[in-house]
């Protein structure tokens, strides 16, 4: 099954692969500011992959938040944050604002997540456990 999603402008596409019905999921609301204030609750099947695809590069913004050592994926063009990745011993995790999912009804409540509490090596530990593990990047370059 591909679940779909996208920023609000659709400059950043994401194509989620997973064995996962929608309504398996249950999005993790991290209580940290930056997610608070803008309602990201975070979704991720390790066994999955995920399709990253951005139309203009220029839009696109990586923002690093509270450890520092991970990147937030931001439109600049409507301001969607619509994933987050981390590059843990050469491979590239990420975790999916289910807020930005087309299936986005579909998925169980959210729940509370603190992630805020662990250091930078317990939240790295973390995210190789709960992130999908397989990213891929394309941009228009690769698109043709």
């Amino acid at each position: 099954m591909v679940l779909h999603g996208s920023c609000r402008c659709g400059n950043i596409h994401l194509a989620l692969s997973t064995d996962m019905e929608a309504a398996a999921f249950t999005p993790r609301a991290c209580d940290c500011d930056f997610c608070v204030e803008r309602g990201a609750a975070w979704m991720s099947d390790p066994a999955a992959s995920l399709s990253l695809t951005v139309k203009n590069r220029d839009d696109l913004e990586l923002q690093k938040q509270g450890s520092e050592t991970a990147d937030f994926w931001v439109c600049k063009a409507c301001g969607t944050v619509v994933c987050v990745t981390a590059d843990l011993n050469g491979r590239r995790f990420a975790t999916i604002n289910a807020r930005a999912m087309d299936d986005r009804h579909s998925f169980q409540a959210p729940v509370p997540a603190s992630p805020k509490l662990l250091a930078a090596d317990e939240k790295q530990a973390r995210w190789a456990k709960l992130w999908i593990g397989c990213v891929t990047v394309r941009d228009a370059l690769s698109i043709g």
